[in-house]
């Protein structure tokens, strides 16, 4: 934990302070306690101009210093293409309301960070310790559920060979605004053309029971470097 006060929100009574020490925790369902806390902060302030604000300029600058980073990889002409260059060009032509969906994989951490999303709502993914092939039927189901939006599945082949079988479930409940599409695009396979732009640290909570742990791990995040 850095130097900071923890709030934690969480319907399990459990799960507070079980990680890290909090110093105010709160048992409620995340989404009606945030809910409240938004009303509350509402009531006692009106919203700021932030774009003025130092930290917004510093986070433009860091933007920019990641885009410079991402770049290389991104207007490669490499044969076959870089898997940054295929995001920043499917990027382009996909409207912004458009659904990602991913896995697992090395696809997935590069969506996380080389899709740009615009809207609430449009990046679904499987997570941390995400599950190998979530991707064709993830999308299956955010067609479902938003039937208006267009949906995109983005997969290695590991991810996608665990359940590609489900396309003939996408067709047989494919809408009457259209029918699902599979796209493959062969991407480099050697380096350096593979590299990929590392930033942040994974981080994830270890046990306050387990004394010796959290001084490894400090001692590993130090060591990140983009």
């Amino acid at each position: 934990m850095p130097p900071t006060k923890l709030i934690q929100i969480d319907i399990d009574p459990h799960e507070i302070g079980k990680n890290y020490p909090t110093t105010i925790g709160i048992l409620a369902d995340a989404k009606v306690g945030l809910a409240d806390l938004l009303t509350q902060l509402q009531d006692l302030s009106r919203p700021k101009d932030y774009k003025g604000t130092a930290y917004f300029k510093e986070i433009q600058r860091l933007n920019a210093e990641w885009d410079k980073v991402l770049a290389k990889m991104q207007r490669s002409i490499a044969r076959p293409t870089t898997i940054s260059r295929a995001l920043k060009e499917i990027r382009a032509v996909t409207p912004r309301d458009t659904i990602v969906v991913t896995g697992a994989g090395l696809v997935q951490c590069q969506v996380w960070q080389e899709f740009e999303v615009y809207m609430p709502r449009t990046h679904i993914t499987s997570g941390g310790f995400s599950t190998m092939g979530f991707t064709v039927p993830g999308a299956i189901g955010a067609r479902l559920a938003a039937p208006d939006a267009p949906v995109l599945g983005i997969a290695g082949d590991g991810d996608f060979l665990q359940t590609m079988q489900e396309m003939a479930v996408a067709v047989q409940k494919a809408l009457a605004s259209g029918r699902p599409s599979l796209v493959e695009i062969m991407t480099a396979r050697e380096w350096p053309h593979t590299a990929v732009s590392k930033s942040g640290w994974w981080d994830v909570p270890v046990p306050t029971y387990l004394p010796n742990k959290p001084k490894e791990y400090e001692k590993g995040r130090a060591e990140e470097k983009l």
